[in-house]
């Protein structure tokens, strides 16, 4: 089975359940992913159908041979009423029936959780297509971890609202089970998805922690909700890097739309989770990024001039800033040595202590940081990188990282200590250019106690 491929979309468990009663012109988010994802034309077999309404809609738009099985005698009767070639059949028991390769794709959407035995019906999914699209809630996310650990009973969402005596989901898994068990099998996983829980969709690294226990477009928009109520209204955002998961294009249009309510202009550079071709397609319109090369530039608008630095290299953890962007960067400073600068980059020019992250830092930190001294009108170095609030004097500036807006990593020098991530406070860090000088506060994020008057009252 080494040769079949799977292409893999997952879900928070706050994702629709499987027999919606949508209507085939009202697809679902998921679903609508799904189709994207299939070819017009194709022949199409969705285990767990429904009411038919992907079906439905891969025959009106896309014209293909749409077949379909499901357990439920309403959702065959929904299936029939609009004409679709549906069975009444249980995945557990009736895949066996089918020969190998009959279809090109085979849809097990939302149900999963529900089979008594779900390794076989993987299996029989990719016997019987050529490709396999496969959805489930996720149980590893981190809402449903907090929920046992606070609560201790089972979660229940709105979507899934069965206690759990009477749930249909009976093989509760994570992205990693699911990972694993593709492993097992000899399945290649072609392309994952995440939704986030208002079935917004993102990439991340299905083989990784950060996959199964965030959906980080939530905290991201948790920044921007944040950023909004500040009075009075900072007058630029700028992002240090590592935008999106993986690189993908699909990920920066998402990133477009949770950014969007920021009233202020935005500017941008890579970090070593970014791409920057994709990248550049999707701030590009902004008119501040140049056409090709490297995604360096200078902001000359404000007060503080902006000069933004790229030390992505494609394929590697760690940064760098070659001689051709040491020399971009030489001149742009010396164009204007009277100017307070700001520099911002997302790789730091220094060694913090954590020993693993100082593995992935700038390479070339030295040969910067002669560039740096030549110029004292760099009020300060803004980077990215460390999911954690580190300062350090740094070639006769300040060089500095922001928090994460969602994890932190934990504060661990112990020579030789595993890289670990903490759920501590997500924060931003708001710079104030006041009276020629410059001053950093850092913020946290989230809904706390306060504020209190300092002096009694009555």
């Amino acid at each position: 089975m080494a040769d079949r491929s799977a292409a893999l979309r997952f879900g928070t468990p706050d994702a629709a359940p499987a027999n919606s009663s949508a209507a085939p012109d009202e697809l679902r988010r998921d679903l609508r992913l799904i189709a994207e994802m299939i070819e017009p034309g194709v022949r199409v077999l969705d285990i767990g159908c429904g009411d038919g309404a992907l079906l439905a809609y891969l025959a009106r738009e896309k014209a293909v041979d749409a077949r379909g099985i499901e357990l439920s005698q309403s959702g065959v009767n929904a299936c029939v009423r609009h004409g679709l070639s549906v069975i009444q059949g249980d995945a557990d028991r009736d895949l066996d029936a089918f020969p190998a390769g009959a279809f090109d794709v085979v849809v097990l959407s939302q149900t999963l959780q529900a089979t008594r035995r779900p390794r076989h019906v993987v299996e029989a999914l990719v016997r019987i297509g050529k490709q396999a699209i496969v959805s489930f809630p996720n149980f590893g996310f981190w809402r449903i971890r907090l929920s046992l650990l606070w609560r201790g009973r089972m979660p229940v969402s709105e979507l899934l609202s069965n206690s759990w005596y009477d749930t249909p989901n009976i093989h509760l898994c994570t992205i990693r089970d699911f990972v694993g068990l593709c492993d097992e099998i000899g399945t290649k996983i072609e392309r994952s998805v995440t939704l986030d829980r208002h079935g917004r969709p993102f990439s991340l690294d299905p083989r990784g922690g950060l996959a199964n226990l965030l959906a980080a477009a939530d905290f991201l928009a948790r920044a921007v909700a944040e950023i909004n109520r500040l009075e009075p209204q900072p007058d630029i955002t700028v992002l240090t890097g590592d935008l999106v998961a993986v690189g993908e294009t699909p990920e920066y249009d998402h990133l477009r739309r949770i950014l969007a309510p920021l009233p202020m202009p935005l500017f941008v550079i890579p970090g070593n989770h970014d791409a920057r071709e994709p990248l550049r397609a999707a701030f590009g319109g902004d008119g501040y990024l140049p056409p090709d090369g490297f995604i360096q530039y200078v902001i000359e608008d404000y007060p503080l001039r902006l000069v933004a630095l790229d030390t992505h290299i494609p394929g590697e953890n760690g940064g760098v800033l070659c001689a051709a962007r040491l020399a971009w960067l030489d001149e742009a400073l010396a164009m204007a040595p009277d100017r307070p600068t700001l520099l911002m980059m997302h790789h730091p020019p220094f060694l913090t202590g954590v020993e693993h992250m100082d593995k992935s830092t700038l390479d070339n930190a030295a040969a910067f940081a002669e560039v740096v001294a030549r110029h004292p009108q760099i009020e300060r170095i803004l980077c990215g990188h460390l999911h954690r609030v580190i300062d350090r004097r740094f070639a006769g500036t300040i060089a500095g990282t922001a928090p994460s807006t969602a994890h932190q990593f934990a504060l661990n020098l112990a020579p030789g200590a595993p890289l670990r991530f903490k759920f501590e406070p997500a924060g931003y860090q708001l710079h104030l250019w006041q009276g020629g000088a410059l001053v950093t506060h850092t913020a946290v994020i989230g809904d706390w106690p306060g504020p209190f008057s300092l002096r009694p009252t009555g």
